[in-house]
């Protein structure tokens, strides 16, 4: 049993009463002056760096000693302040050590921060009422004769305590067991073991659940930024994949009261902005944290929001779950207000003006002026363009094209549609694309069968002599497409590159030379079977070259 010692008599009804009223003077009072000094020092040095409240009369905190962390509890129980730390220095002298000191010194000077909202008779009530709607008329009647309904109820709360700090004090052993560190997949599978073993404790303690797993995110998180939980193989690499916790967040969440639900997701969205890694990420997910109760107060929730202009990043998900609900008045009234934020709330905005192309060109131009050509979705920007060239917009639609051009947003996606818009802008198009990405406009004149211009572009490399590794990707792939056209451009260039990478011996040389050789074969056959010959007498040595040549001859003889 866990053994307090009481360390101040307080004739008031709560530990934030307590905190509000509680100097360092007291506290030293208490401890002593050494003690004091060293919890002092060890809540400047940040060592406290976990506070929970499990409600308005118990604290629990985490203290980093140094020879690992010491859990801390400080309650009001019977108009007495009592404390407890699992450190050998209190247990041996039942005296006030300096982590003690140290939470008692961070909740006084934090008392503003910490929230001590947790409604304990609405609990209790809640419990009450749950656990009498399953019995009948006569157990009740006995169960208020002896007296025994508060006992139940106590029972239940004092239950899932014990089953949320036996976890919670598994889960703080398994973040500082190093040996885990470096095993993530097996990090993760005690993980949520231990995190299943908590959901008996889910609604008794939703407030104190929430609040920890946040802190969870937050340390795995830091185990991830300092190299840990990813262990890399030439073959293989592990690393916390985390959708086992993401989903166990979001089941629990779905269970919690609407005003908890709100307050961690705002929580969240603060830590989320600072995290490095995807593992937390929940972006379209949270949608699965709302259950159809939770409709209407979102709704309220998402006005409170528009009216004091506060923002979320998951605006556009809460929009999706209430959208069922609204009027038309007011799908125009909140789209009116966050379709800035991404494309799909902007379409559905641009949906209820159908008839009314001069004001979806204004919705358009204002989400890209907001977010950049680069971040609007290529099919927002061929929208923008159709409706601008339907409505004979020209200088829009110039300002537009400009824009394309300057953001270097030609490429083979966008090419065919872009030269329907711009007719008149074609050579500009083709030269800019050609500049951009010569491989895929390469591709391009192919699909298009635009075989002079291709042609034009292959004669311009090959006249260079200085051609790269895209500069052969691009003439090998027209020579792919072309070469019965052009057999004599086709040989010249396989025989060249052939003697270009028998200079050198390697595997991937020589897997070049078996390719030109192979397209080589499809203009003239004869003299592929002269060129194996040739290189089998001169290069025999090469034992790993002979290998892909007998494997050609294989692949040969089998096509006819």
């Amino acid at each position: 049993m866990t053994q307090f010692l009481k360390i101040a008599f307080f004739n008031q009804k709560s530990l934030k009463d307590f905190f509000e009223r509680l100097q360092a003077s007291d506290i030293k009072s208490w401890a002593g002056r050494t003690i004091f000094q060293r919890g002092k020092e060890y809540l400047d040095e940040g060592r406290v760096f976990e506070v929970l409240i499990n409600s308005q009369n118990h604290i629990t905190s985490e203290v980093e000693g140094n020879y690992g962390n010491y859990h801390v509890e400080i309650q009001l129980k019977n108009m007495h302040v009592r404390g407890y730390c699992e450190c050998p220095y209190f247990q041996d002298n039942s005296a006030l050590c300096k982590h003690i000191v140290a939470v008692l010194l961070y909740c006084s000077s934090n008392v503003e921060n910490l929230d001590f909202n947790v409604s304990f008779v609405e609990e209790k009530n809640q419990i009450l009422r749950e656990d009498l709607e399953k019995l009948s008329k006569e157990e009740l009647i006995q169960i208020i004769l002896k007296g025994e309904h508060k006992k139940r109820v106590e029972i239940s709360l004092e239950k899932a305590e014990n089953i949320f700090n036996h976890s919670v004090k598994n889960i703080k052993k398994l973040l500082h067991n190093e040996n885990y560190w470096h095993e993530p997949r097996k990090f993760e599978a005690i993980l949520q073991k231990h995190l299943n073993a908590m959901r008996p404790a889910w609604k008794l303690k939703e407030h104190q659940i929430a609040q920890f797993l946040l802190y969870l995110m937050q340390k795995i998180e830091s185990l991830q930024e300092e190299g840990y939980l990813y262990t890399e193989e030439w073959y293989n690499e592990e690393y916390f994949e985390g959708t086992l916790f993401r989903n166990y967040v979001l089941e629990f969440l779905q269970g919690v009261s609407f005003e908890n639900k709100i307050a961690w997701i705002e929580e969240y969205e603060i830590f989320a902005d600072s995290i490095s890694y995807s593992t937390f990420y929940f972006d379209e997910d949270i949608k699965m944290a709302f259950t159809e109760a939770d409709i209407q107060p979102l709704k309220e929730y998402i006005d409170k929001c528009l009216k004091n202009d506060k923002q979320s990043s998951f605006f556009t998900h809460y929009y999706q779950i209430v959208e069922p609900i609204l009027s038309a008045k007011e799908k125009s009234e909140y789209l009116g207000k966050i379709y800035l934020k991404d494309a799909y709330l902007t379409q559905k905005y641009l949906e209820l003006f159908n008839n009314n192309p001069q004001e979806q060109i204004k919705i358009l131009r204002n989400f890209i002026n907001k977010n950049s050509l680069l971040h609007t979705p290529d099919l927002m920007i061929r929208q923008y363009a159709n409706l601008l060239r339907e409505n004979q917009d020209a200088k829009r639609l110039q300002d537009l094209f400009n824009d394309i051009i300057r953001n270097s947003f030609v490429h083979l996606q966008n090419i065919e549609w872009l030269l329907e818009v711009f007719p008149q802008q074609k050579d500009l198009l083709k030269n800019t694309f050609k500049n951009i990405n010569l491989h895929d406009y390469m591709d391009f004149l192919i699909q298009k069968d635009y075989f002079e211009e291709a042609l034009q572009v292959v004669v311009e490399i090959l006249s260079q002599h200085t051609n790269t590794s895209n500069d052969k990707e691009v003439i090998e792939n027209f020579l792919k497409y072309y070469k019965s056209r052009l057999p004599e451009m086709a040989k010249k260039y396989y025989l060249k590159e052939i003697e270009a990478n028998l200079v050198a011996a390697s595997q991937v040389n020589y897997i070049r030379i078996v390719t030109y050789l192979e397209e080589l074969y499809e203009i003239d056959s004869k003299l592929v079977w002269d060129k194996i010959d040739m290189i089998k007498k001169l290069y025999k040595r090469r034992t790993r070259l002979i290998e892909e040549i007998a494997q050609l001859e294989n692949r040969i003889k089998h096509k006819k």
